[in-house]
């Protein structure tokens, strides 16, 4: 069984442990994630900004997170992690279906991410929860690598 909760300020050591796990596989790639540059620091100094976060628990284990933005009309999610040995077990399904159980208490009208246009699998998860891809841009990493990147929402 998978539990979600929302994050404390004193979860902020797992999520970036978590994070570091899920995104590790990005960083010998030509364009590294930069989750792999955040720090405990800078995860804080995004709560004091407004920034909130979701933990996955299977059998009372971290196993995922997800930290996301609530604006006027819609909820934005970043830095969906799942660590890899618990992928495929649900948890990001879980996390987003928990994510959307907010926006409808808030009377949100959608939630809107963005994803690595090639990193399929993460594409093609969110499609089958009925987000749709709205837009693309390229993301330009400090190593002059260019990331397609495809903006995705799903009304609620």
């Amino acid at each position: 069984m998978i539990k979600i909760v929302y994050a404390g300020d004193r979860d902020i050591p797992l999520i970036h442990l978590l994070m570091q796990r899920a995104f590790a596989e990005y960083d010998m790639t030509d364009a590294p994630s930069s989750a792999m540059d955040e720090t405990m620091d800078s995860i804080q100094a995004a709560r004091e900004d407004g920034e909130q976060g979701l933990i996955a628990y299977m059998d009372n284990e971290p196993v995922g997170m997800v930290r996301f933005q609530v604006h006027e009309d819609a909820i934005y999610f970043y830095r969906l992690a799942v660590i890899p040995e618990q992928r495929g077990c649900g948890v990001a399904t879980s996390i987003l279906k928990e994510l959307e159980n907010i926006a409808r208490i808030d009377h949100k009208m959608s939630i809107t991410c963005r994803v690595r246009a090639l990193v399929t699998r993460n594409v093609h998860l969110y499609q089958s929860l009925g987000y749709k891809i709205i837009g693309e841009c390229r993301v330009h990493k400090a190593s002059g690598q260019e990331v397609p990147v495809a903006i995705m929402r799903k009304h609620i």
